[in-house]
Formats: structure tokens, sequence, C-alpha cells
């Protein structure tokens, strides 16, 4: 599940791995998510630490008395020193910058932040982990929409620029099943617990 919405998402900056709280919309839609997911039982969820996903996952697990577990690799890319800033404002004040990631976002790393492969080694170790945490029948993570790509990537062998094409709205679900050592998507971007508040 991605996290709900803060400010900077309505705006389109790079939130990377900036402390930005929910908005007040956002405190709405994952009361949405809770109240759709709460009937699920969880064996376990986990989470970024991020605030916009913490929080999320904790109203998540307290609506599904399930406990809830922080884990680093669930964490949004790094924008370095391009956080906070629009695509617009990156193309503006740093259009070297802007160049570079136009040229080859698949390999781009910010100024002091993680490049996708990074990303991708983590959500990697993250899903081999619960691959080999041997038998659960229903897990969640609560994460961010570029990670929550990185694991389509992963685990449907999709492209970078096929991923890229995706939406991943705010407090959307998506569900994966693995069996037999094989994933299948069934659902992807499920908003439907939403459509009443747009």
């Amino acid at each position: 599940m991605r996290h709900g919405e803060t400010e900077m998402n309505r705006d389109g900056s790079f939130l990377g791995q900036s402390d930005v709280p929910l908005s007040a919309f956002g405190m709405i839609q994952i009361g949405k998510l809770c109240r759709r997911m709460r009937t699920y039982r969880f064996d376990h969820i986990y989470a970024s630490d991020l605030p916009r996903a913490r929080v999320t996952a904790e109203h998540l697990a307290a609506a599904c008395n399930c406990p809830l577990d922080i884990d680093l690799r669930l964490r949004e890319q790094d924008a370095g020193s391009l956080e906070g800033l629009t695509l617009k404002e990156v193309r503006q004040r740093f259009p070297a910058e802007f160049d570079r990631y136009e040229a080859s976002p698949e390999t781009y790393a910010p100024p002091s932040g993680e490049s996708d492969a990074i990303v991708m080694k983590r959500v990697g170790e993250f899903l081999k982990f619960l691959e080999e945490g041997g038998p659960r029948d229903l897990v969640a993570a609560v994460t961010h929409g570029g990670v929550i790509k990185c694991m389509l990537r992963h685990l449907l062998a999709l492209s970078y620029d096929g991923a890229s094409r995706v939406d991943c709205p705010l407090a959307c679900v998506n569900e994966f099943q693995y069996r037999d050592g094989q994933w299948t998507l069934v659902r992807w971007g499920d908003v439907s617990h939403l459509t009443e508040i747009y």
C-alpha cells in the first residue's frame, strides 16, 4: 500500500526521504484505507520509517490488530539536494542535473542522493526476505510510490520505462500472490475505497 497524501505530493515535489507529514486529506485517505482493510487478517505489517508511511502503517496496524515492524529497505529513494523541488524547479535551478536525469533516469543519482539501482537492490532484499521467511498467509507493506514500482519491476521483470508509465495512486492497494516460487499480480493501484472523496 502507498501512504496517504502530503502537501508536497500536491505540487509534484521530489519528497525522497524528507520528513513530511500527512496532509489533512491524507489522513482522510488512510481512514478510508483502514476501514477497507480492517477485515483482512494480516500476519504482519512492514513499513518504511518515513513519517508519511509510518503513520499510515500505524493506523492500519491498529485497525487490523496486527504487529508492525519498521523496515528501512522500504524507504523511498533519497533525492539528495533535489528534495522538496518540483521537476520544473530542478530544470530552472539545476539545468545540468535535469539534463542528466532526462538522459538516463534509471542510472541517475541526485547529488547526495541514491540511484535507482540502490533502491532496486534493497527492495530486492526485502522481497527475498519475504520469500524465505517461512509460511505467511498474508503480509502488508506500507511504503512509497517509487518503492512499489521497484517491487513491480522485480516481481514481473518489467523495464524501468514500462514501470514508470504505470500510475501508483496515493493510498492505493496493490496485491501480489507468491506461490510455488512465482509471483503473480492480483491487483494494481486499487483506490475503490476512495471514490466517494474524489
